[in-house]
């Protein structure tokens, strides 16, 4: 989050999103961040999970 001078009348722009917040909602609004990365995390973990399930070979069990 910015912590430059653009910090003007009680908002600042986050570093990462670019959007304008208030100065209260800092903490929200890393929390926000911090939420959306372990939610793309897990997202991504699935769609490797999946991918490596669709390429997966069956090995036939012997009679």
């Amino acid at each position: 989050m910015s912590s430059d001078p653009a910090t003007h009348g009680g908002f600042f722009t986050c570093d990462r999103c670019f959007c304008i917040v208030a100065e209260s909602g800092r903490d929200g609004h890393a929390w926000w961040h911090a939420g959306l990365i372990e939610l793309m995390l897990l997202m991504d973990r699935q769609e490797r999970a999946a991918r490596a399930a669709a390429t997966d070979t069956a090995v036939p069990v012997p009679d």
